[in-house]
């Protein structure tokens, strides 16, 4: 029954990660940031569902980012006085809500686990750790991660074709200030 209380489960959808169960969780929102991402770090059993299907037993770290949008302006007061380096405990359920699925994730695993979906697809005993990018198509990225301040990421995209494509100059204004 013990094992069953410190259990965590994750659901996700295109537009929301659903988490069930003890878990630590930080967040960088991508006015502030530069993208929006989460780490969430959970230990014990826990079972994957939706699109994706898995047990892992033991320590999971998941990040994932949706990238800033550059043509999007960001809402007044959207910096906030949060801390994106402050970890925040919940017991029972917690809900990040996305405008479209995270193009960029890095899991670690230590323990066992057996998972399938469009993340990724494996089973592993040890200490595992998969990063997929997937960059969308027509557009220009800037991208930065550095594994010891994850939700300091910056992922920002420009639409190079369609409506509004960004001008070189744009783009390279923002990359090389």
């Amino acid at each position: 029954m013990l094992l069953l209380l410190a259990s965590s489960c994750a659901i996700r959808t295109t537009t929301a990660d659903h988490y069930v169960g003890p878990m630590f969780y930080r967040r960088g929102t991508p006015c502030r940031d530069g993208a929006d991402v989460t780490e969430v770090v959970a230990d014990g059993w826990g079972g994957r569902g939706r699109s994706r299907v898995g047990r892992v037993a033991r320590i999971i770290e998941r990040v994932a980012a949706t990238p800033r949008d550059a043509a999007a302006s960001c809402p007044p007061g959207a910096s906030g006085d949060g801390d994106r380096r402050r970890w925040h405990f919940s017991a029972l359920y917690v809900r990040f809500d996305r405008r479209e699925p995270p193009r960029f994730v890095h899991r670690s695993v230590i323990g066992t686990q057996a998972v399938a979906g469009a993340e990724a697809s494996a089973l592993s005993v040890g200490a595992v750790s998969a990063t997929i990018l997937l960059p969308p198509p027509d557009a220009y990225c800037s991208f930065h991660y550095d594994a010891s301040d994850p939700t300091g990421m910056r992922f920002t995209v420009w639409n190079v074709r369609g409506e509004n494509p960004a001008s070189e100059e744009e783009i390279l204004k923002e990359v090389n200030p």
